[in-house]
């Protein structure tokens, strides 16, 4: 039926939980009341069945029934256990890494070493030094006799290379 605002005299909330029976909230209202504190203070995490009478003058009076559960947002509480980015999801949360970074386990994070897994951008000639889930690059002088490879000095064998200046046999030895 075509029911306008001014018909309506009331308004009674009635609350329970369905996790606890003896949870029960009820309180009427005038019409134009703001209806949203009665719900701020109901408890996170909890199924309650919440039903709206509405009055109207003469009587009669309807009933709305709905079934809600209020979510418990970790995230913007603290509440989380992530250690850099935590994303609310219903009843729960979860966790995820800066660039940089992987997760160990479900909370905590862990920085990506570039220079031990090869994703690095150094020539065979510099050293890569890792850094907080970053990395940079190097010039490094190894020992004469020495070329850096791998991001560490190893000897250069000179008589494979033909730079001993022998003339008969030669013995290469580390660093000449």
């Amino acid at each position: 039926r075509g029911v306008t605002a001014h018909q309506v005299s009331k308004y009674t909330v009635q609350i329970q939980s369905s996790h606890d029976p003896s949870i029960f909230q009820q309180s009427t209202y005038a019409v134009g009341s703001n209806l949203m504190h009665t719900f701020r203070r109901l408890k996170p995490d909890i199924t309650y069945t919440i039903d709206v009478i509405v009055s109207y003058e003469g009587g009669d009076s309807n009933a709305i029934r709905i079934t809600v559960r209020l979510d418990h947002d970790e995230c913007e509480r603290g509440t989380h256990n992530c250690d850099h980015i935590c994303i609310d999801t219903p009843s729960s949360y979860l966790c995820s890494c800066r660039s940089g970074y992987t997760l160990k386990n479900q909370y905590q994070c862990i920085a990506i070493d570039p220079c031990t897994n090869g994703n690095h951008s150094c020539t065979a000639d510099q050293l890569c030094h890792s850094s907080n889930g970053s990395y940079s690059c190097s010039s490094y002088a190894c020992d004469q006799g020495f070329r850096v490879s791998n991001n560490t000095c190893i000897d250069v064998d000179e008589c494979q290379s033909n730079t001993d200046g022998c003339q008969h046999n030669c013995t290469n030895t580390d660093g000449s």
